[in-house]
């Protein structure tokens, strides 16, 4: 038995999908993922080297340099209303995902930015 799917029904991107954007190369950048169905900016509040530490191996890295401010990518980010906040890891979670985190309207301009250890 076959299914025709609508193309719009195929999820382009996986929830818990984690990007990187403004940095000087793949490594590093302002973190986004991808929750329903959306590019969401993730906030720095609480953001800690444990949390870094998971969003670099679930990229493929083998851990995290820093976590700096996302001010430090320029990266325009006035069009990114939603935002992930208040994320507690352990360090050792595979997926941001299973991390605890909460969720604003806002992030104040307060945003979360990674450098992963660029040797995987």
């Amino acid at each position: 038995m076959y299914f025709l799917l609508n193309a719009a029904e195929i999820p382009k991107e996986a929830e818990g999908s984690i990007r990187l954007l403004g940095g000087s190369g793949s490594h590093e950048g302002l973190v986004e993922m991808y929750l329903l169905r959306k590019w969401t900016i993730v906030c720095r509040y609480d953001l800690d080297m444990s949390v870094a530490e998971v969003v670099c191996q679930q990229l493929g890295y083998s851990g995290a340099v820093a976590a700096p401010r996302g001010s430090y990518f320029n990266v325009e980010t006035q069009r990114r209303p939603y935002g992930v906040y208040n994320i507690q890891c352990s360090g050792y979670e595979v997926n941001i995902t299973y991390c605890e985190k909460d969720f604003s309207y806002r992030c104040s301009q307060n945003f979360a930015g990674v450098i992963c250890s660029p040797a995987c």
